[in-house]
């Protein structure tokens, strides 16, 4: 609407422009233009005709050479967006009516936002005018700043901020405290607050330079706190708020009550209890404590002016010995309202003296007074009427040079008196200094050789006999006696305190009376280590060595032992040492001994030819082999193997004449190969014994011979039956039997070796000649020899009683062609009956070589 634009009409019988008129609403359709195929004409329409709905269509007219002419309902605007130009305004967060003046606006789905918040129920007064209600609930960072409200007509919108919320009075909730009359900043809580010609009292004074959060719900301002109010407790002052005239009052401001003020306190004197004033302001009797120190001030009273406080003070807390520095003086009021100056000074009491230290007759030392109450800077002291110099004090001590020459009694027993002043005005007095006995002083010692007992000679001064008592490193140095001016005592030292160095020296003691003296003045000779014998250990194998002498001392020791080093030594004693020796050292013979060396300190040091090896255990690795009853030499290898001593055995028996290599690793005997043995897979211990030191081995095997064929006993052609082979050296294992060539089943070998036995098909042509017999035992030993012959075909077992075989009492073992005789008969054709005599034993003929053997039967026999 009101943008004129072309306009496309579609149709039919549309003819050229010519004579063409085109109306939209009533107006002409300008500079017309129709399509060729004459559906549609194209026109310039300028929009202006009003309508009282945009949903509602304008007629369009054509009209062609006058006569032709058609009108219809056809033509819609497009609704045009609405326009806003200025909004109504409410308070924030108040609901209110807004009233929105523009254009274009109409009730058809219409809907407004103001803010981006909805505002509902809307009403079009007119095209130009609409209300509508609007919770004002949209937030603004500041009320100065405008909403944008938007309207939207069927889809149609248009939007522009126009839209301002009156602004609330700022609202008071809170406000921080300040201590009367300490200007501060107050921080007020609330909201609606804003920088905006920004005025802020409190109790009608001005709170200046006023700052806003950028929440707008707290403000800062500078307080002087010196509107005066009559009670801390009760009284609350109104705080006012103003923002562009906009302002709100609220009682949220009260003091905090100020802290009393210390000026100034009386004085006590340090441990004696008295009464202490002190002054300042703000005093209240209100839940009073007073503290001096970390001591109650008991007893406390307010003045009525409420610039002073009187209480009971014990005077027992604790300051600086010089009694110079303050303590703190503590005041609270209510538990809340504190303060502590350091204001109360003690007044000093006199010095203590309690005990005073000793020293030496005539030795000027220094000397400590102990007691109390001693710090100044100001410090004087007397013993015994001398004055005590460079006076030095701490709280309970003082220490001065003193001449150690004012005389008393022999005995050292007198007390002189002590005086003590400080600060010129608080003196003391005490008798209590006495001299020590001069303590005895050890200036030298002469010296004797570890473990030898003499007479031992100390130099020094203060020597007595009274209660004189001397060791030396801790052992009695016994029957002393001391010389007339004291400088020389003798006594007998046994020598018997072993030291690790002798570099270092042992302590002499000496007590005389109840006064002694240490000084490590004492020094043993050196000495030379001597070496008697050392004990042995298994070449090769690590093990500890026992070293006897003398003089050994634990002072940069080194042992070796042929050369090599001999580790952790220790001495046990100084006649024994002990050290781990790896036993590598080399050596000619076991029965040659090393040269065993002890250094001490690179220095002190003695070499003998002490160490002996224990030969090992010889070690066998290998032994070679012979044939079974075939006597010969054997060669054994491995180590250790001398020919001290040397035996050996082989299974038990001795191999003879042994002798060994001169590199003790090959060693040679006779051995006869008789020893028994199991089988040719299980070796024989062989046992090997140099200088009494022995090894077994399981090593040596029998070389297995190929087996020896002796006789194989007969079958009878075509009738299969077992096989006994005779022979030596027979074996179970892997064995296999053929004889002319065809296989004799399930062979089995007798344990001693001797015999097979085995199944024959007797299977072989028989051609009256010895058929070859082939034993083969691991495929390795094989023996081939022609010793079985069959029987003769017509051989049978004996006739008998019926001319029946076995007399018809037994069966025939084709084999052997001999009578199995059935139970009751006997005899070879089991002819004759068995009554079950006993067979007595033979008679032998006297005077002859023969015998007589009767059967159960009554059959004689003469044997022989």
């Amino acid at each position: 609407f009101n943008t004129a634009g072309k306009v496309t009409i579609s149709g039919s019988y549309f003819a050229p422009p010519k004579n063409l008129v085109v109306t939209i609403g009533g107006t002409q359709c300008t500079l017309p233009s129709v399509s060729s195929d004459g559906t549609s004409i194209i026109c310039s329409f300028s929009a202006d005709v009003t309508v009282g709905d945009f949903r509602d269509p304008l007629p369009v007219t054509v009209v062609i050479d006058t006569i032709f002419t058609d009108t219809k309902s056809v033509f819609y605007y497009n609704r045009p967006n609405p326009t806003i130009t200025a909004a109504t305004s409410i308070k924030y967060d108040v609901p209110g009516l807004v009233t929105i003046t523009g254009t274009y606006f109409a009730s058809t789905n219409l809907i407004v936002k103001i803010g981006g918040g909805p505002c509902t129920g809307p009403v079009v007064n007119s095209d130009t005018e609409l209300v509508c209600t609007f919770q004002s609930n949209v937030v603004v960072s500041d009320f100065k700043d405008s909403l944008v409200v938007s309207v939207s007509v069927d889809s149609v919108s248009g939007s522009a901020a126009v839209f301002k919320y009156i602004r609330p009075n700022p609202i008071i909730s809170s406000a921080t405290s300040l201590v009367y009359k300490t200007p501060g900043q107050v921080t007020i809580s609330g909201t609606y607050f804003a920088s905006d010609n920004l005025i802020v009292t409190i109790g009608g004074g001005a709170c200046s330079s006023p700052i806003v959060n950028s929440g707008g719900n707290q403000l800062t301002c500078q307080f002087q706190a010196d509107v005066v109010v009559l009670d801390f407790e009760t009284t609350i002052l109104a705080v006012f708020v103003s923002v562009d005239s906009f302002s709100s009052t609220n009682s949220v401001f009260s003091y905090t009550r100020p802290n009393p003020v210390i000026i100034s306190s009386t004085s006590t004197v340090y441990g004696v209890p008295g009464t202490v004033t002190i002054t300042g302001t703000y005093f209240d009797d209100d839940d009073l404590i007073v503290k001096i120190g970390n001591v109650e001030c008991t007893s406390a009273v307010v003045s009525q002016t409420k610039d002073s406080i009187t209480c009971s003070y014990p005077s027992n807390e604790p300051v600086d010995s010089y009694f110079k520095n303050p303590l703190s003086v503590y005041v609270s009021v209510k538990s809340i309202y504190t303060s502590s100056q350091p204001v109360f000074y003690y007044i000093r009491p006199l010095p203590v003296i309690t005990e005073c230290s000793p020293t030496i007759y005539a030795t000027p030392s220094q000397v400590t007074i102990t007691g109390n109450y001693f710090a100044s800077d100001d410090v004087y002291v007397e013993i015994g009427g001398q004055e005590c110099t460079a006076p030095i004090s701490s709280a309970n001590i003082i220490t001065c040079g003193f001449s150690s020459d004012v005389p008393v009694d022999r005995a050292f027993s007198q007390k002189l008196s002590v005086f003590v002043s400080v600060d010129k005005d608080f003196n003391s007095t005490k008798s209590a200094f006495t001299y020590s006995r001069p303590i005895p002083v050890i200036t030298s010692s002469t010296s004797t050789l570890f473990s030898v007992p003499g007479i031992i000679s100390i130099t020094g001064t203060y020597f007595d006999t009274k209660d004189l008592i001397v060791k030396i490193g801790g052992s009695s140095c016994v029957s002393a006696n001391v010389n007339p001016d004291g400088t020389l005592l003798t006594c007998t030292y046994a020598s018997d305190i072993h030291v690790v160095n002798y570099d270092l020296p042992l302590q002499v003691f000496v007590n005389v009376a109840t006064n002694s003296d240490y000084a490590a003045v004492f020094y043993y000779t050196k000495p030379t280590p001597t070496i008697l014998s050392a004990s042995s250990t298994i070449y090769g194998q690590a093990g500890q060595v026992t070293v006897l002498g003398d003089q050994f001392v634990n002072d940069d020791l080194s042992i070796e032992i042929g050369g090599v080093n001999c580790t952790s030594p220790n001495i046990v004693t100084p006649q024994k040492l002990v050290c781990d020796f790896a036993s590598t050292a080399s050596y000619t013979r076991f029965a040659d001994p090393l040269d065993v060396s002890v250094s001490i300190k690179s220095l002190y040091t003695a070499t003998e030819p002490a160490f002996y090896y224990i030969r090992p255990s010889p070690i066998i690795n290998a032994c070679s082999s012979l044939y079974f009853n075939v006597p010969g030499q054997v060669t054994i290898t491995g180590a250790y193997l001398a020919s001290t001593n040397l035996a050996v055995t082989i299974g038990s028996e001795p191999c003879t004449n042994p002798i060994g290599s001169q590199d003790e690793t090959t060693l040679t005997c006779l051995f006869e190969a008789d020893a028994l043995f199991k089988d040719y897979k299980t070796p024989l211990d062989v046992t090997v014994s140099v200088a009494s030191k022995s090894t077994t081995s399981s090593l040596f095997y029998y070389i297995r011979p190929n087996p020896v064929i002796i006789s194989a006993t007969p079958t009878k052609y075509g009738v299969p039956g077992k096989v006994t082979i005779k022979g030596s050296v027979f074996s179970s294992e892997q064995l296999l039997v053929s004889i002319g060539g065809s296989t004799c089943a399930q062979p089995l070998a007798s344990q001693d070796g001797t015999m097979i036995t085995c199944d024959f098909a007797s299977d072989v042509p028989d051609n009256r000649e010895a058929l070859p017999v082939s034993v083969s035992i691991e495929s390795k030993y094989k023996s081939t020899k022609s010793v079985f012959l069959y029987v003769s075909p017509d051989k049978t077992c004996p006739i008998g009683v019926g001319n029946q075989v076995c007399s018809g009492h037994g069966t025939c073992n084709q084999q052997q062609f001999t009578c199995n005789c059935q139970q009751g008969w006997e005899s070879s054709d089991c002819s004759i009956p068995n009554k079950g005599g006993v067979i007595p034993d033979p008679n032998i003929n006297p005077n002859d070589t023969s015998s007589t053997i009767i059967t159960p039967s009554g059959a004689i026999f003469d044997i022989g």
